[in-house]
């Protein structure tokens, strides 16, 4: 079993501080972690969960409470599981336990950076020291500096995994022949509309001289957005349906004096998801055709429709996850269709170019059921830069 996890847990023990490790969870998930933590050489003093069983991988397994019983400061309480983190995450709050300080919870694709920021437009948002959604890499006051943003969802986002991201492979490699910034702004769990919103509120304001999207995973059957609604994040559903229980609202001077619903906007009926993402690639293009921007959308790989070499330990926890989730299992039926569907409508546009093959035949690409490895993000970074090293070179005359 390929130790795909080490990084992810590299980066998140840097918080442990010599404390004892205790592990919350009895799944597959949290089984994969264990393994990887011995393998690195890290003790793990017990587990705990609700399971009336004793042990979990030969190792002592408590009920939650007994965590009552140890001093906050000799522990920290790692969660590594497929579902009801946020039953574990109250538990453990209520129990007096700080999140992030005494404790983490982490899903499916390991580390990544928190979303500290409730976002009006996007939902969801992190900051990166001063820099509202985007990592960037470079100085974008150096003389003749060719400036590249990317988007996307978590396969772009900078920090998933704690691997090197494909963004950041690509500055690297520009890096080498002339002056570069790099706007990383792929966040986890955003839809092609998210991106566009993101572009034009935030992007313009950089003024890229070229905007490169790598997505599609996310919007296969409506995985994040809102079927009928697809600029509706599922997030931000959920923002609106917790402000919809505050009714009745008190009236102001636009006379919402009796507010009886929240829309969404008018439903589109029989509006598929391949359609869904190819309108919000062609939103993108037009706002930067608009504005001077060269534009480059990749539709990126994924697992159930490649022909990759699949890790045994990575189809365990996708037959975990689709067990903890089914209409993830849903999407995930779905995509070898709505790929072959993208993949003809790529054809028509230009500015799209199909990567969805580009791992077949490889192995260690996937961590999981989409997240890709270093050595997946390498591959990426390859293909995109000898599609979009022409227009480098040419915007830095």
């Amino acid at each position: 079993m390929k130790d795909y996890y080490e990084k992810s847990l590299e980066k998140i023990l840097q918080g442990v501080n010599g404390r004892k490790i205790v592990m919350y969870g009895t799944d597959l998930l949290s089984e994969i972690i264990y393994g990887t933590l011995v393998r690195m050489g890290r003790q793990v003093s017990y587990f705990v969960d609700e399971s009336n069983e004793k042990e979990f991988c030969g190792k002592r397994l408590k009920n939650p409470y007994e965590l009552l019983y140890e001093d906050k400061k000799d522990i920290y309480i790692l969660v590594f599981v497929l579902e009801h983190q946020g039953d574990i995450f109250h538990k453990l709050t209520e129990m007096g336990f700080i999140f992030m300080q005494d404790f983490s919870i982490y899903g499916l694709g390991g580390y990544i950076d928190q979303f500290d920021v409730v976002d009006s437009l996007l939902g969801f948002n992190r900051k990166y020291g001063n820099v509202l959604g985007f990592k960037v890499y470079g100085n974008a006051k150096e003389e003749s500096t060719v400036k590249i943003m990317t988007l996307g969802g978590s396969t772009s986002d900078p920090s998933i995994g704690n691997f090197v991201s494909w963004p950041e492979y690509l500055y690297k490699k520009i890096k080498q022949e002339m002056n570069v910034v790099v706007y990383s702004g792929g966040m986890g769990g955003y839809s092609v509309h998210q991106e566009f919103f993101k572009l034009l509120r935030d992007g313009l304001i950089l003024e890229p001289d070229i905007v490169i999207t790598f997505d599609g995973y996310n919007d296969a059957g409506f995985q994040v957005s809102c079927e009928g609604h697809p600029f509706l994040h599922r997030y931000q559903k959920k923002f609106y349906a917790f402000i919809e229980k505050k009714r009745p609202m008190a009236p102001d001077t636009l006379d919402m004096r009796n507010v009886e619903e929240i829309c969404h906007g008018i439903k589109r009926e029989g509006y598929s998801d391949v359609q869904n993402w190819i309108d919000g690639i062609r939103m993108i293009h037009a706002l930067c055709a608009e504005f001077g921007i060269k534009y480059f959308s990749f539709f990126q790989p994924m697992v159930p429709s490649g022909k990759a070499i699949i890790d045994e330990c990575v189809v365990k926890l996708g037959n975990a996850y689709f067990n903890a989730y089914s209409r993830v299992k849903e999407v995930y039926n779905r995509i070898p269709d709505y790929v072959s569907e993208c993949r003809k409508k790529c054809n028509d546009f230009p500015y799209i170019t199909d990567l969805s093959d580009i791992f077949d035949g490889q192995e260690d690409v996937y961590y999981d059921i989409c997240h890709c490895t270093e050595k997946g993000n390498q591959i990426i970074t390859e293909y995109i830069y000898t599609k979009i090293k022409g227009a480098v070179k040419m915007k830095q005359k």
